[in-house]
Formats: structure tokens, sequence, C-alpha cells
């Protein structure tokens, strides 16, 4: 079982001043977690520091969180994307407003996701063509997220949301 990465506590107050996405602008391929990339720029940097984690939306090419950090290495990068984001779109409330039959909707509306991702494939190989940001091949990661071990981290998520802390190994994790 996967214990819950709380990069909560490991945000000083600097790097929180880089989190000013506002929850109601988020979009909609944020995958649940204390990060989201919400009214963002279309620059193209989100990438360049967290390519692990953040893939853009095609039609605007704002940036998004695709994978939440899970060391503090990740949750690095991700700061860093967020510090060179001219709009300050990126936020770090989401535990505030998750909840559990949020997350659970939102796993319910998965399909969603992937049949985007597999509609924008042309667009994001050609974008790679050109900016050589690797977005057709994060695409096909965020899709074999999906149907791969976010199941487990949403149900270590939804424990977190319910019991405020990590699971434990004797700790039986809710059904999603």
């Amino acid at each position: 079982m996967d214990l819950y990465f709380d990069p909560m506590p490991l945000l000083d107050d600097d790097a929180r001043k880089a989190f000013r996405g506002q929850w109601s602008e988020r979009t909609w391929l944020n995958v649940p977690g204390p990060f989201y990339g919400a009214d963002t720029d279309n620059c193209g940097t989100g990438r360049i520091h967290a390519p692990g984690l953040v893939l853009y939306e095609a039609d605007h090419f704002t940036e998004y969180v695709y994978r939440q950090p899970r060391t503090a290495e990740e949750l690095a990068d991700l700061v860093e994307a967020a510090e060179a984001e001219a709009f300050g779109g990126y936020g770090c409330d989401g535990d505030a407003h998750w909840t559990p039959a949020a997350v659970r909707e939102w796993w319910r509306d998965r399909g969603r996701i992937r049949e985007y991702l597999a509609g924008r494939r042309a667009d994001w190989e050609a974008d790679d063509a050109k900016a050589g940001q690797g977005l057709a091949g994060a695409a096909a990661r965020y899709a074999a997220y999906l149907d791969g071990e976010l199941a487990c981290h949403l149900r270590v998520y939804l424990f977190r949301l319910e019991k405020r802390r990590s699971p434990t190994p004797a700790d039986r994790l809710p059904q999603l």
C-alpha cells in the first residue's frame, strides 16, 4: 500500500506565493489532489520545469496537473513550474475543495479524459515536432496512469480526505 505524500508542510511561505490560482477556474483535466492548474498562461513553461506532472490543455495551451507530486523533488519541480507561470494560475488549495464524493465523481468521469487525450494525439505530435516537449508521450503516460496506478493513489487520497492522515498497512482503503 502507498502512503500519502503530504506536500503541504514542505511548502514555505515563498513557495505558497506562487500558487495564486482559483479553484473555480481550474481545468477539468487536473487529477484530484492539492495542486491544480487554473487560469494559466499559454507560454508552455510548465513541462520545462515539471514534465512528469504537467500537461497542456490543447485548445488554449493552459497548464494542468496530470499527476500529483509524490516526492519532495517532484514538489520542487511543481513549485518551479508555478513560479515560472506568468499569470500565477496554479493553485495549492485543492485539499480544501476536494471531497470524497467529488473525487469519486471525477473518477467515474475519467473516460472523458481518456477520450480527450486520444482525440488530441495528432495535435500533440505536431506540437512536439515544433517545441519538442514530449506532449504526445506525456499524454500517453497520463492515459496509462488513468488505467493503472491512479486508482490506488486516489484511494489513498480518499483515505487522507476522510481520516486526515496517511493510511497504515493495517488500514482498509475506501472504494472509488
